[in-house]
Parts: C-alpha cells; structure tokens; sequence
C-alpha cells in the first residue's frame, strides 16, 4: 500500500510539472506573439514614414487640386454612390431578416424540445 502511495504522488507531482511547463510554454508563446507584432509595427513605421517637408507651400496646394473637382462636376459620381450604397442596404436588409427567421425557428425548436 505504502509504495502505491508513492507512485501515486509521483505521477501527481510529474502531472503538475508537466501542467506548469505547458503554462510556461503558452506564456512565452503570447510574448513572442507581441514582440513579433510589436517589431512588424515598428518596421511598418519606419518605412512609412511622412515627410511634412513636402506641403510647406500651403497656398499652391488648395490649386493643385480645383482642377481635379472639374473632372467630377460632369459625372454622375454621387449618385452611383449613393446607388450603391442603398443596394447594400437592401442586400444587409434581406441578410438580417434571414438570420432573424433563422433565430427564431430555432428558438421555437429549442422550446419544443424543452416540452
């Protein structure tokens, strides 16, 4: 009986290392996770960076772009936009009402089967 104790909290004692490394290995997996996130954001900084020195001239820039309003005055452009915008709310309309039907059926089956 004595040595099956001992075996016992052997294989307790293994168990709980085995746990402790598992949570040890999860740890350090989430803080290579972040470095990696945190070294991709940094790198994505740096090659991105904004050069302000380019807009110092703030009276040339409002007449850079008068001209690229012309191009839109004849263009139906707001209003194609706003077609689609509408289609999509017909179409995200439609979804909701599918997935509410959805819900619902099978609420009712949930109560049903509670009967």
């Amino acid at each position: 009986m004595y040595k099956l104790e001992e075996l016992a909290e052997l294989i307790t004692k293994k168990q709980e290392e085995q746990n402790k490394k598992k949570i040890c290995k999860f740890g350090l997996a989430i803080i290579a996770i972040v470095a990696i996130g945190v070294i991709a954001f940094a790198v994505y900084k740096y090659l991105s960076k904004d050069d302000m020195d380019e807009f110092d001239d703030f009276d040339e820039f409002d007449d850079d772009f008068e001209d690229d309003f012309d191009d839109f005055e004849d263009d139906d452009f707001v209003d194609e936009a706003i077609e689609a915008v509408e289609d999509a709310a017909e179409a995200i309309e439609e979804k909701v009402e599918d997935v509410v039907e959805a819900v619902e059926d099978k609420i009712e089956e949930i109560v049903e089967d509670a009967e």
